[in-house]
């Protein structure tokens, strides 16, 4: 077997079985028959014949279509990885929006275990939204310091276990308004400092070596995202307030504020681009949260921030992300894209903790490869850049934001 069929079989051999899930009728009335995903590059390299593939999803509302797919991977903080994935679409009714799972397993280079849990879940006429984000990481991980002005020379490696949980809960208040409440978890343990010499900031900070954050969150959303797997012309802003407690079993009581808000605008709008917008703010409020509980780039709920530096480059009490992205679809069949991104940054430090003294930039380019095109999922490939020579190339499944 040459090297580029073997390469199609390890990413395409578990998404042949989503193949086999769809009716073999003609379904030429929708752009679904012109738009093609690596099933049907699949079909086509494999010279699999007569395999029809038709929208149906949407015709038999609570019926599961699982992806399978086997995909190299690469990070600065992990380098090389294997990824066994999944992503999972329904409605649960029609006049629900798509509800979706999506989970991976990935063992790195670097001796790291990655394993999320993302779902995102609509009942009937989008009624309740359910959220839930689970992580369990074995995890060398470099960390440099507070603020926006630690240098490379202040690496600490640290070596840790952690489950990070967070579930939420969301009514429908108005037409595209959803609030509710939820709770938050994260717990570590066995840290231990990567060739500790002497006292660390990390040690001065308060080391433990078993950190525990437990928490109530209350939360209001706007969200007329109708697939937030792959959005278009819609909204989306979550401000959400934490509040961490002793009686719950955290080792200090803490607050903080998060707002994630995006906008996503057809441009130009008579074609399938889109010019994308995302900030992402974590303020820590009151108290002081353990150190890995902190705000840090790519260490957000979906671990995407700040594209171009290895995840917890930058960390502090306080950050500020703002982040923009084009989507350019330049394939009729919508098969690949890329995307252009720039962001800015900036964290704050002790003994305050409002205060920003700098901008930190970053930016890049990246493809984009239509792994199911019923869900409208794709799998990214960008690579990023930053500051004193930071850059690397960064995976996702589904879109950044």
């Amino acid at each position: 077997m040459n090297t580029n069929k073997l390469y199609c079989t390890l990413l395409f051999c578990f998404a042949i079985r989503q193949a086999n899930l769809f009716s073999q009728t003609s379904d030429s009335a929708n752009n679904y028959a012109i738009r093609k995903d690596v099933v049907d590059i699949y079909n086509t390299v494999f010279h699999r014949k007569n395999v029809m593939r038709s929208d149906t999803i949407r015709k038999v509302p609570g019926k599961l279509y699982p992806s399978f797919f086997l995909t190299p991977g690469y990070a600065v903080q992990s380098g090389f990885s294997v990824d066994f994935s999944n992503v999972s679409a329904m409605y649960l009714s029609k006049n629900a929006n798509i509800s979706s799972v999506l989970t991976y397993i990935a063992i790195t280079q670097k001796k790291q275990i990655i394993i999320p849990i993302e779902s995102n879940i609509f009942t009937k006429d989008n009624t309740w939204n359910f959220q839930g984000n689970w992580y369990y990481l074995k995890y060398p991980i470099s960390t440099f310091g507070l603020g926006s002005n630690t240098i490379d020379a202040n690496r600490i490696d640290l070596n840790f276990n952690t489950l990070r949980m967070r579930e939420l809960a969301l009514k429908k208040t108005g037409k595209y308004t959803y609030a509710g409440l939820g709770y938050n978890l994260s717990k570590y343990w066995d840290i231990t400092q990567v060739a500790k010499n002497g006292n660390t900031y990390y040690d001065a900070y308060g080391f433990k070596n078993n950190p525990m954050s437990s928490g109530i969150e209350v939360a209001v959303q706007y969200d007329s995202r109708e697939n937030s797997l792959n959005p278009v012309s819609s909204s989306y802003i979550n401000a959400s307030f934490l509040q961490n407690l002793r009686g719950l079993g955290s080792n200090s009581n803490w607050s903080s504020l998060l707002i994630d808000a995006r906008h996503y605008v057809r441009f130009p709008k008579n074609s399938n681009n889109v010019l994308a917008f995302w900030t992402y703010d974590w303020l820590t409020l009151s108290g002081i949260p353990p150190y890995l509980d902190l705000p840090s780039n790519g260490w957000d709920t979906y671990s995407n921030t700040c594209r171009g530096y290895m995840e917890g480059r930058f960390r502090g009490l306080c950050m500020i992300d703002l982040e923009t992205e084009y989507r350019i679809h330049f394939m009729k069949n919508d098969l690949l894209g890329m995307v252009v991104f720039g962001h800015i940054e900036s964290y704050s430090s002790l003994p305050n903790r409002f205060y920003f003294d700098k901008v930190i930039p970053g930016g890049g380019l990246g493809l984009r490869v239509k792994l199911g095109k019923f869900s409208n999922t794709n799998l990214s490939f960008d690579y990023g850049f930053g500051l004193n020579g930071s850059r690397g190339f960064f995976f996702n499944l589904g879109e950044v934001f």
